[in-house]
């Protein structure tokens, strides 16, 4: 066969390799071309119509040309940018973006006052450093004065000498910065990375779980680095894993060295110092300390000062106070009296607590505090303790403790007692909320005479506090007060006293620890305390109450005042806090009790101590000799740790303590499964005069169960013998190596860092189904019987037209309706009516049908076909009259055929024209020029005032050239045989109307259409009169697009065959259809659209992608019953990935069924027929149907997702009633998703999964009053009954509450898992059928807001769950703050429904708290989605009925904001924003290079460790970089031309002219996309730098550590574990990319 013309056809010669692109392989015949020289004698040619020259690019090849040179360009900048990234560069990312996600650093680092460059060093400091160079030394010198630079001056010189040393030869040696505290490690590296010559500074503390690393790990963070600064722990745990020796250290520094004692881990390090002791590579050793001793005698400071020498091996040194005095401001010290308190009786609200609790164990410290509370603070700040105390979290915590202290077998203790504890517990927390406690007074707390106010006084003490601050505090000040207490508690109180009676110049703060175990809920976070500094430190707090964590070590700023409100009870209190009043004319004030001799005698006592300390220390001998610390390691084995061990090999230590760490290690590192109790149990019982413990493991240990410790004296010693002996039997089994780590490690799921996208943007060449299998099936008999398709329009049509029948040989199914257009653009429907009785057909009317069917091939399409009524595939015969009321019933179909018309048409030839002809017969006929192909006419008019030998009108359609007169325009012979036929002179002209051969009917008409010239004037005798009548012609010319529409449902049908489901014929097509080249970019002008398909699968894909998420979440939370739901997301991925549904449908030969093409009349032909004569005789058949066509993976993925879609929404369409009906989807599922190999999915109808759900052992437990009391509340929102109320305590169980305080209920993660996939699924089946004419990313953008965090948080709020959740973390005054917001707004919304939206993000847990919810009302009804839909329709649809109120919702994403900026503001329409994966040599490590390209040139770009990271981090620089811009300045930039509409329209889909029966017509839009990253080495032109990277490491997802690492480049799509956004044109986008929590897109706001 030969080639088709090069306007052929959709597909086009230079279509992309990279795209879905038509590819012409073999191409159909030519059937009734446009080309008028398609002659069948060989006298035609010469003279007839010219010969089209092959036409220009078409606007759709020239888009897809720019589109592959944009993409060249992108990889261009990528490779650039590849090469540009070097080792140091890879490594100074990585750093930055550790940097970036550490806020308690960057925190801390605003705070610290330290990083000056040293500019002077004071005399003394020089003094003490130089003796420090020569012998280990501790510097004694008060707070404020310099310690820390000492160390710096000391580390610069270890520093030097190391480098001198390695110049040498000499080994690498390290030097360490231990401190006592994890907020210390940032402050001091602050201090060391601003003053010492070295980068190769890294800090470690356990919140970075340094304690778990490997030997390879710690080996490698030695060689990198010179300094590490960390907290004791951690070098100790190196220590004793045998990481590095003492030998390896060449200097130690001790921050706050007054803690070397005891079991302190300062005084375990120095025991490794003694025992490692090596001649020449001992480490030189500096301490730090305002007071070496803590004592208040001469000798005890002789002793104790001598013990510190020993333990630190160094010398004590200071001072001379004068030499300090001009640097160190002492302050002037006062005392501030106050009188005791009288008030003895017990407050209203102790009284009611107590007679409700006063028999539960936990209120026993809680009544002990309240008391003294009322004793030393008042009245008022007794009751305001209880409001924290005993909060809603903390009466939650008390609750499931009471729940685990009944699900422990050793605690007997009933229901009936567990229900009345928990009832006891709610009660006094409905006391505590209902009581009114008021704002305290300053009424005298003496005066007992009114009880109404003695509920709001508070002590003389605070009294007086509030009177002095007052005075300092009478006008605007710099004042700094710092105010210690004893207690936390205390000072949450005092700082609520002065929130409520403080003047307007005193800004109070509180500063306390960050130990969550305090009982009374009193505790500050890390960063919460590094905040309060910070605010300290800028004067928005300006009092600052706080416990002895201020005391020491912490960066507080120079106060003025510091009061002592809690007397110091330590020498090293006294000399600490009086150091944090270091200002000019500072005060330093204790408080003291009127006539109390005892606190004034302390006060005095600890001042002689001082002075007996000091007197000590400057009077040592210079020369004097240490002890030595030689038998310190004897002395730890006698004291912490009776027995140790040193493993021979590794020379690795075990005492006692580590061995509780090393043993819980390897218990966390055991494999196992959510539920499995994984507690190690330490049984301790009596021997004789000691205690033995009983240490069991969890069964999961493999063997191991107890260990029986020797006899101790003490409990603590006896539980570490038997860890300490069940550790040496793990050695001794290989279970723990040479290090004491596990052997074997718990390993996340293999597939976690899969790359299942991998390669999915490559194309192939598919050979597609030109024509559906039952043709060929049914061919090769001849039927006895045949089952008729009525084919008829309505409305009118150009031409009068006749309804025509297709016969099959099987009965055929019921087709929808569908569009043909006119030539003015105008259409009209196509209707077809299968029907079910049979037609008995006699040979004799067989072969009229096949005479009639194959005369329609000849003199329409000029192919002449063998007669044969066994290779017939169907048969056309022509129709009469159809009854108004015809059924698909109908029993008499033989009475429907115009029998006259087929037996003529048929049996009868063409005429000729003679002189004896009736000019009258000439009209209403169909005019066949014989000599012509192409050239067909329709008679309409006899022209008497016309000659033959006339010339030919001006606006006469086009004819054979060199026509002079209307005879030879008649002939299409050539010219030299024109000269020598002869034609009769005389014969009328006819008016006709030529024949438009449309190539596609089923599409509105193009412009070269619309101006054709149709109108002709001819004689008859050189044409064939047809013996079709002109109405079954004109219905004929239309028979080639009927019959490929109806092909194209049959192949969509054998598809849904292939799958076992039930489609109809309209959804099935739908499902197949891809109509560009970039069906999935949403706001892109799509590239090479195929007019007149129909609806595309973008919105079946939309919806089949929600409902595969759903089933397959449910098919993993169901099989793997007991994993976490981080191994849960992994597996769906798995079943979900487009590259399983891709290699699945590969499998399966899917692909074939795909519709890429649009309708071509050329390429159209009638299969199975012998060709006799016409255009492309040679072709053998089997060469016929050869016709390939090209498609990336992702779109093959994409259609098996739109034909789940369709499979859900064939039973689903006629309204939500009928929801449950999802067997046919869930089939699909099981067969685009599962294998042999991979069975992720093997359900075959909805009611499978209930099945196959097999409730776990807690939700058939026997249920608390806790549990009832959940389920009688949530009763009351929401209109359903739990019949099991565990699982309803799970929903509202949060991850940090430990499975031993659940009473064996698991968090809400797995339940969460499952809801997320449920609402999903019922938000778009609502969108879905509410807007069936919104397109998918429209869909999305407003599904967004229904799953939203933000809309599901304050649903939680607003049905009350926020009270319910169980929770063991910080996460209370966060929700208690959210809540107060929502409230607010929502009262001054005055009940807007989008009242949520103006309220900022609330804490995850609420949001995830809802889905779990959903998740538990799904199980719970037996995997009832119409549950799910009821909730949803009782407490969502309301908020939701108006979407028009979030279409701005999405519009700040900043992707959303480039489109709109370059494709409407500038008007480009050659745009996009791009993203390309770089791939490290693992194949796991990688980052994201995102760029916005304008035409070829990059306008912005980013690199990101995700793909959606990349994108709108690319985005925001865009954005950055061009807004601003004149559209004059845009074009000369990027050299745009473009001359694109202002508003972009959106793709054909969707947003076509709608037309009958929702059929679409094509309207081409406009591109969007579009950012930017600082690289200094990378800038791509004239592209301008921005940091995309800042504001607190918020969306901080810089490049990924990939030092070392050989970068390759490879290509991205949307299937990693972190999805892409799926807003917009951008790669690998599309409605499956709707996975994204929208967290990302809120940290791009904030970026943005």
């Amino acid at each position: 066969m030969t080639s088709a013309s090069p306007d052929a056809g959709a597909a086009s010669p230079s279509s992309s390799q990279n795209g879905d692109l038509p590819t012409k392989q073999v191409e159909a015949d030519d059937s009734g071309s446009d080309d008028e020289n398609n002659s069948e004698s060989e006298e035609v040619g010469d003279d007839a119509e010219a010969d089209e020259v092959p036409s220009a690019p078409t606007p759709q090849e020239e888009k897809s040309l720019q589109k592959r040179e944009q993409r060249d360009a992108f990889r261009q900048e990528v490779n650039k940018y590849t090469a540009s990234k070097d080792k140091k560069e890879r490594s100074a990312a990585l750093k930055e973006k550790k940097q970036s996600k550490d806020t308690l650093r960057s925190i801390l680092a605003q705070n610290n006052t330290r990083n000056e460059l040293i500019s002077s060093v004071r005399a003394y400091q020089t003094e003490l450093f130089e003796k420090a160079k020569t012998q280990n030394t501790i510097a004694v010198l008060d707070t404020g004065s310099g310690k820390t630079l000492i160390a710096i001056l000391l580390l610069k010189d270890a520093l030097e000498k190391e480098m001198n040393d390695r110049e040498l030869g000499e080994p690498r040696r390290l030097s360490f910065f231990l401190v006592d505290k994890t907020t210390l490690v940032f402050q001091q590296l602050h201090s060391l990375e601003s003053n010492l010559p070295t980068n190769k500074i890294k800090h470690l503390c356990g919140m970075y779980g340094a304690e778990l690393w490997s030997r390879e790990t710690w080996v490698k963070e030695f060689e990198e680095q010179d300094i590490i600064v960390c907290t004791a722990d951690v070098l100790l745990h190196c220590l004793h894993h045998s990481y590095l020796r003492t030998e390896h250290i060449n200097f130690l520094i001790f921050d706050e060295a007054h803690h070397a004692k005891r079991n302190h881990p300062y005084a375990r390090i120095m025991g490794f110092y003694a025992a490692q002791r090596k001649e020449g590579k001992n480490p030189r050793i500096f301490g730090m300390t305002a007071s070496p001793v803590d004592v208040d005698s001469r000798d005890e400071v002789n002793l104790n000062a001598m013990e510190l020498e020993r333990m630190l091996n160094s010398h004590i040194a200071t001072v001379e106070p004068s030499k300090i005095k001009d640097f160190v401001n002492r302050p002037e010290e006062d005392r501030l009296f106050y009188r005791p308190s009288k008030d003895l009786s017990e407050s209203q609200l102790y009284q009611a607590i107590k007679a409700h609790c006063w028999d539960l164990k936990h209120f026993g410290r809680l009544f002990q505090n309240a008391k003294l509370i009322r004793n030393e603070l008042g009245r008022w700040c007794s009751n305001e303790y209880w409001s924290f105390a005993f909060s809603d979290e903390i009466a939650k915590k008390q609750v499931m403790k009471a729940e685990q202290s009944y699900s422990q077998e050793r605690v007997k203790k009933s229901q009936e007692d567990l229900n009345k504890e928990i009832e006891q517990l709610q009660e006094a927390r409905s006391l505590i909320d209902g009581y009114q406690i008021g704002p305290p007074n300053l009424n005298d707390p003496n005066d007992l005479n009114r009880t109404d106010l003695n509920e709001h006084t508070i002590t003389d003490k605070v009294r007086q506090l509030h009177a002095y601050l007052n005075r300092h505090f009478e006008r605007p000040t710099d004042t700094r007060c710092l105010v210690f207490v004893e207690r936390r508690h205390t000072a949450r109180l005092l700082n609520g006293v002065f929130e409520h009676l403080g003047n307007a110049n005193l800004r109070p703060g509180e500063l306390f620890g960050s130990n969550s175990s305090s009982h009374d809920g009193a505790y500050l976070s890390f960063k919460e305390q590094a905040r309060t500094l910070l605010n300290f430190r800028k004067g928005h707090i300006n009092c600052l109450f706080a416990t002895s964590i201020a005391e020491e070590g912490l960066d507080v700023p120079e106060c003025n005042l510091v009061v002592r409100f809690d007397p110091c009870k330590t020498m090293i209190q006294y000399i600490q806090s009086r150091g944090r009043a270091r200002q000019k004319n500072s005060r330093f004030v204790h408080m003291l009790e009127l006539h109390n001799p005892n606190q004034q005698f302390e006060l005095s006592e600890i001042r002689r101590a001082e002075a007996t300390m000091r007197h000590f220390c400057t009077s040592l001998p210079v020369d004097r000799l240490l002890v030595g610390n030689h038998d310190l390691d004897e002395e730890f084995d006698k004291d912490e740790s009776p027995r140790i061990y040193e493993h021979p090999e590794s020379r690795a230590i075990l005492t006692y303590s580590f061995s509780l760490g090393v043993l819980q290690n390897y218990i966390d590192n055991l494999p196992h499964d959510e539920g499995d109790d994984m507690s190690i149990a330490y049984n301790i019982f009596r021997r004789h005069n000691n205690f033995v413990c009983e240490i069991t493991l969890p069964a999961r240990s493999e063997g191991f169960h107890s260990v029986l410790s020797r006899p101790y004296p003490k409990k603590s010693t006896a539980k570490m013998s038997a860890a300490f002996d069940m550790c040496l039997e793990l050695l001794d089994k290989t279970r723990i190596d040479e290090s004491f780590l596990p052997t074997k490690r718990k390993r996340d799921h293999l597939m976690r860092n899969a790359r299942l996208a991998k390669g999915l943007d490559k194309s192939a060449a598919y050979a597609i189904l030109k024509k559906p299998d039952k043709w060929a099936a049914e061919r090769g008999s001849v039927p006895s019987r045949l089952f008729m398709t009525v084919i008829r329009l309505d409305g009118s049509w150009e031409r009068p037209v006749q309804p025509i029948g297709l016969l099959t040989r099987s009965t055929m199914p019921d087709f929808p309706e569908f569009p043909i257009f006119k030539v003015d653009g105008d259409h009209c429907t196509v209707k077809t009516l299968s029907l079910r009785k049979a037609l008995g057909v006699t040979p004799q009317l067989l072969s009229h049908m096949t005479g009639f069917t194959l005369r329609i091939f000849k003199d329409l399409f000029n192919k002449t076909f063998e007669v044969n009524d066994a290779k017939m595939t169907y048969w056309v015969v022509p129709l009469a009259s159809i009854p108004a009321d015809i059924t698909v019933n109908h029993i008499y179909p033989k009475d429907l055929i115009d029998l006259t018309a087929m037996s003529y048409g048929a049996t009868e030839g063409p005429l000729k024209w003679d002189p004896t002809f009736q000019s009258e017969d000439l009209l209403n006929k169909f005019l066949v020029d014989p000599l012509s192909g192409g050239r067909r006419l329709f008679s309409d008019k006899l022209r008497p005032d016309m000659k033959s030998t006339d010339p030919v009108p001006d606006d006469t359609a086009r004819g054979p050239r060199k026509a002079t007169n209307i005879i030879e325009y008649s002939s299409s012979l050539f010219s030299s045989s024109k000269n020598r036929r002869v034609w009769e002179v005389v014969q009328p002209v006819i008016e006709a109307e030529k024949v438009l051969h449309r190539l596609n009917v089923t599409a509105s008409p193009s412009e070269e259409d619309r101006k054709a010239k149709t109108v002709c004037f001819v004689c008859p005798e050189p044409l064939n009169i047809s013996p079709l009548s002109a109405p079954i012609a004109s219905m004929a010319y239309l028979f080639p697009a009927i019959v490929h529409r109806i092909e194209s449902y049959l192949i969509a049908l054998e598809f849904c065959d292939r799958l076992g489901v039930s489609v109809p014929p309209k959804l099935a097509l739908e499902a197949i259809t891809k109509d560009a080249e970039n069906t999935d970019e949403h706001n892109a002008e799509q590239v090479n659209f195929q007019r007149g398909m129909g609806r595309n699968y973008e919105r079946l894909e939309f919806i089949g992608d929600t409902f595969l998420k759903m089933a397959t979440t449910m098919a993993t939370y169901i099989r793997e019953a007991t994993r976490d739901e981080y191994y849960l997301h992994v597996e769906r991925m798995l079943a979900l990935c487009n590259k399983n549904l891709y290699e699945n449908a590969e499998r399966q030969g899917f692909p074939k069924y795909i519709r890429g093409l649009q309708f071509s009349r050329r390429s159209w032909y009638p299969e199975g027929l012998t060709l006799i004569e016409g255009k492309s005789v040679n072709q053998g058949e089997s060469e016929k149907d050869v016709v390939k066509q090209r498609f990336a993976q992702k779109t093959i993925a994409d259609v098996c997702e739109a034909m789940i879609g369709a499979s859900l929404v064939t039973y689903v369409q006629n309204g939500l009633e009928e929801l449950s009906k999802f067997d046919d989807a869930v089939k699909a599922v099981t067969q685009l998703v599962s294998t042999e190999e991979h069975n992720n999915h093997n359900m075959r109808c909805w009611a499978d999964y209930y099945e196959a759900y097999k409730l776990p052992p807690y939700q058939t437990a026997e249920c608390t009053g806790s549990d009832h009391n959940i389920a009688a509340q949530v009763s009351q929102v929401d209109n359903y009954t739990f019949k099991y109320p565990k699982l309803l305590t799970c929903a509202f169980m949060h991850p940090s509450v430990p499975r031993t305080y659940s009473g064996g209920v698991p968090s809400y993660q797995r339940q969460e898992y499952l809801g997320d996939s449920l609402l999903d699924m019922a938000a778009v089946l609502y969108l879905f059928h509410k807007y069936p004419d919104q397109d998918p990313q429209w869909l999305t953008e407003h599904k967004m807001a229904i799953v939203s965090n933000k809309f599901q948080g304050a649903l939680a709020v607003k049905l009350g769950f926020h009270k319910l959740l169980k929770y063991r973390s910080a996460l209370g005054g966060q929700i208690t703050k959210y809540v107060q917001e929502v409230e607010e707004t929502r009262n001054a919304n005055k009940g807007a429904r989008d009242y949520w939206n103006h309220v900022s993000s609330p804490p995850k847990c609420l949001a995830d708290m809802l889905e779990a919810y959903v998740g538990a009302l799904f199980i719970d009804s037996e995997f009832n989605f119409a549950e799910v839909q009821r909730f949803f329709d009782d407490h969502i649809r309301y908020f939701f009925e108006d979407m028009s109120v979030y279409d701005t919702f999405a519009s700040n994403h900043p992707i959303n904001r480039i489109h709109a900026l370059i494709g409407e503001a500038y008007g480009c329409a050659n745009f996009k924003v791009m993203t390309e994966e770089i791939i490290a040599d693992d194949e796991y490590s990688s980052t994201y290079y995102g760029a916005v390209m304008v035409h070829t040139s990059v306008a912005a770009f980013a690199h990101k460790e995700s793909q959606s990271g990349a994108k709108i981090a690319a985005a925001v620089n865009g954005l950055k970089s061009l807004e601003g811009l004149a559209p004059y300045e845009f074009r000369e930039r990027f050299g745009c031309m473009c001359t694109a509409p202002k508003h972009t329209v959106k793709k054909a889909a969707v947003k076509e002219k709608p037309q009958a029966n929702g059929e679409m017509h094509a309207v081409n839009g406009n591109a969007p996309n579009g950012v930017e990253h600082k690289d200094e080495d990378y800038n791509p032109g004239h592209v301008r730098s921005y940091d995309g990277s800042s504001d607190e490491g918020r969306n901080a997802e810089i490049v990924k550590g990939l030092e070392g690492l050989k970068i390759n480049v490879k290509p991205v799509d949307k299937d990693e574990i972190d999805y892409g956004d799926g807003i917009g044109e951008d790669e690998g986008g599309g409605s499956d990319a709707q996975r994204d929590s929208d967290q990302e897109f809120h940290e791009a706001l904030a970026e943005g």
